[in-house]
């Protein structure tokens, strides 16, 4: 799980560095951001089945 977490860090800093490039409304800045919110849910998911409160 903490492989997980590390990785939603990697692309949060990565989507910032693509909406400072691109713009905060560019398709490859929501196209990003979705798939981070996808690693996000797993996450969370994750922490439900494992009954970790955050």
């Amino acid at each position: 799980m903490n492989e997980l977490l590390e990785r939603i860090v990697e692309m949060q800093q990565e989507m910032i560095s693509i909406a400072a490039a691109t713009g905060l409304n560019s398709q490859e800045t929501l196209t990003f951001s979705q798939k981070l919110d996808i690693l996000i849910i797993e996450y969370q998911r994750k922490m439900v089945d494992n009954k970790i409160i955050i």
